[in-house]
């Protein structure tokens, strides 16, 4: 009767000491390489980034018509002219409206533009590939910052109900602090080098 007593107590006491215990979730799962979901998300923010790209877009205006502007000169004149004719014995007044289209070309404008594409076409490759590394920069740095964070939280758990007066509560507490800091930091700096705004980018992302 005794054993059974005990054997009691002692099931009642560690019920007990199980709902006192903070309730600690499963660890999160640790990333040491890029997924194929990672880098086919990667992708789709250079594509954006490139087309939403000021540098870019200015590459490709030097190289397209704009590098003949000084090439060629087209003229449009306008006339007017009046005049009479006789119909039925009546005389009546005529108008007519015209356009004249005169194209000058420079010679040696359109040499240089030519001479000149080739460097317009390394412009416009390096602005493209210097967009491609911010973005692949910003991105892993936003990975790494969010796994931070997610190991943050995990290693706060066990402190949720301490207070300041407890050394390693403090010490968690801070450096989940310094993780949230440097994860949103990390967005943000994802957002402008994609050219999106935070919030469109995190839905992007989900």
């Amino acid at each position: 009767m005794e054993i059974k007593v005990f054997t009691s107590t002692l099931l009642t006491n560690l019920w007990v000491a199980l709902l006192l215990t903070p309730a600690q979730g499963m660890p999160p799962t640790l990333q040491t390489d890029l997924s194929n979901r990672n880098l086919r998300t990667l992708e789709k923010l250079v594509d954006i980034a490139q087309q939403n790209s000021a540098a870019i877009k200015e590459a490709k205006a030097e190289l397209g018509l704009s590098s003949w502007a000084d090439s060629a000169v087209l003229e449009i004149t306008p006339s007017y002219s009046t005049g009479n004719f006789v119909e039925d014995r009546e005389q009546f007044s005529e108008s007519e409206r015209s356009f004249s289209i005169s194209l000058t070309l420079n010679p040696l404008q359109m040499l240089s533009a030519v001479q000149q594409r080739p460097a317009l076409r390394a412009k416009l490759k390096e602005a493209i590939m210097q967009k491609r590394a911010e973005v692949v920069q910003a991105y892993i740095a936003y990975l790494q910052a969010k796994q931070a964070k997610a190991i943050a939280q995990y290693q706060m758990q066990p402190y949720q109900n301490q207070t300041a007066a407890d050394a390693d509560s403090v010490t968690a507490a801070n450096e989940l602090f310094i993780a949230s800091s440097n994860e949103r930091v990390a967005l943000e700096n994802l957002a402008a080098a994609v050219g999106h705004s935070p919030t469109a980018l995190l839905n992007l992302l989900q």
